[in-house]
């Protein structure tokens, strides 16, 4: 912007705004507050101060959270001059000032100025920016701005703050219908874990705007960890619906809590089948990054399958904007294997695990903690292998084995089972089926009294038995036998 024609340079931001606000591909910028901000600049420079302020306030309320970034700065410091016409500097503030000594907003955008470069660490930027927010106020105590972006200096300073709550609690107060400041205060009460709260003002955000996603789904976590599972579930299926299929990240995330709300009602079915969603999601990010070596680690099932089918297949699943050629290129030349970038993964394919072992699908989830032990090496030793199964009749616990269980094609299947008693006695079983004619062997056993001390061991095994319904024993045979089901 070297030109000096203002009436022009403004002319073709006002033709830019209409086309972004009729949504045409020609608009200058991507978001709307950068074009009110130019043009906010462009009527700075031609003396019309009052104009420029509107505009400001048009760029920040265009968008609220990056309000901070609307003065085109670019790696100017405060103390420096500005090189580019376009670049706000401190002595246009004071000029502001000047002229209009009884308007807010001068301050309030010095204020925002400084917040900008609280990036770089320097703790007075902070208070100088708390500072012109609170003459802002001071200035104009009827608008919620001031004490809004008082809530975020504290916010941005201190993450979780009590103070930022209540200085959104008192724009909120100036203004009913201030959805910003709802939603910043919902976000530091969910911080703080106080649910009730945040629950409520994610129920007057979706009033004041029934389609915020982000709403619904922190709304359903907030009712995840409440323990209020339904309706969860209903929050984060809408918020899973209003959701882009390209921001694979929410995605993850909302599949993720909902399965974890289906867990929390038993229905692991269900269950199961959001977690899988969940992880196609983070694989479909994650897979640029993985060799094709550790792929295969993560999914045995594809070892009869070429590389060739296998990298067309995950190519059409995760990345088909790359030609196959150089997707292929890409899997063949990652040499190292992943292992912190995939910690979502590995606590998916646990969760997973879990959920497949409660619903009595004892070879899936035995194969989830596969993928973690040979797929993700380095999370293997922090992974429990004795998993639940749940409780028996009699209050008796028990668990599998994850990591010694053996699942052969061809073979019966083997498993270690520990029961845990009331009185913390303990007992650690080994069992293999027969699933053709719906029997089980006993083959080995090992008991454990309270103090953890060995009370007996055998290696004989009690021969094979005809599974007797409604016992725990009807439970391995299903978990151990049943035929995993298309997903």
């Amino acid at each position: 912007m070297n030109s000096r024609d203002y009436p022009a340079i403004e002319k073709d931001i006002d033709t830019a705004i209409a086309k972004h606000m009729g949504q045409a591909p020609e608009s200058m910028y991507d978001k709307l507050s950068d074009h009110y901000s130019l043009r906010g600049r462009v009527k700075f420079l031609s003396g019309r101060y009052r104009d420029a302020l509107g505009d400001m306030e048009l760029a920040i309320r265009a968008d609220f959270l990056s309000s901070d970034k609307i003065f085109n700065v670019d790696g100017v410091l405060p103390e420096q001059k500005a090189s580019k016409p376009c670049t706000w500097s401190l002595s246009d503030f004071a000029t502001l000032t000047a002229a209009m000594p009884s308007d807010f907003r001068p301050v309030l955008l010095r204020g925002l100025y400084w917040i900008f470069f609280t990036t770089f660490g320097k703790e007075d930027h902070y208070a100088k920016a708390l500072q012109d927010f609170q003459r802002a106020a001071a200035l104009n105590p009827k608008s919620p701005l001031p004490p809004y972006f008082i809530g975020r200096v504290y916010t941005k300073r201190d993450d979780i703050s009590r103070k930022a709550i209540s200085a959104y609690t008192a724009a909120i107060q100036l203004d009913s219908k201030f959805l910003p400041a709802y939603e910043e205060r919902a976000s530091a009460y969910l911080g703080l874990k106080q649910h009730t709260q945040a629950i409520r003002d994610y129920d007057r955000i979706l009033e004041l705007d029934p389609e915020n996603t982000t709403a619904y789904a922190d709304r359903g976590l907030a009712e995840l960890v409440s323990g209020i599972s339904p309706l969860a579930i209903f929050d984060l299926g809408e918020a899973i619906r209003r959701t882009p299929d390209d921001d694979s990240n929410s995605l993850a995330m909302s599949h993720e809590y909902r399965a974890d709300a289906y867990t929390k009602i038993g229905d692991y079915r269900r269950a199961t089948a959001e977690y899988s969603k969940a992880i196609a999601c983070r694989l479909s990010s994650a897979t640029f990054l993985l060799s094709l070596p550790q792929i295969r680690a993560l999914y045995p099932e594809y070892d009869s399958v070429s590389d060739e089918v296998l990298i067309r297949k995950l190519n059409a699943l995760f990345w088909p904007q790359f030609e196959y050629s150089v997707f292929a290129k890409r899997l063949r030349e990652n040499g190292k294997w992943q292992t912190s970038s995939l910690s979502l993964l590995n606590d998916l394919y646990g969760k997973r695990g879990d959920a497949y072992l409660r619903a009595n699908d004892f070879r899936r989830g035995v194969g989830d903690f596969q993928r973690i032990f040979k797929g993700i090496p380095n999370f293997a030793e922090r992974v429990e292998r004795w998993r639940s199964l749940g409780v028996g009749g009699d209050g008796e616990q028990y668990f599998l084995d994850v990591k010694s269980a053996e699942f052969r094609n061809g073979e019966r299947p083997q498993v270690w089972i520990k029961s845990i008693s009331k009185d913390k006695k303990s007992s650690v079983l080994a069992y293999e089926a027969d699933c053709k004619t719906r029997r089980l062997n006993q083959q080995s056993a090992v008991a454990y009294d309270a103090a953890r001390k060995l009370v007996s061991s055998s290696d004989v095994g009690t021969g094979w038995q005809v599974v007797v319904p409604g016992t725990i024993g009807e439970q391995l045979y299903n978990g151990l036998c049943s035929v995993p089901r298309r997903e």
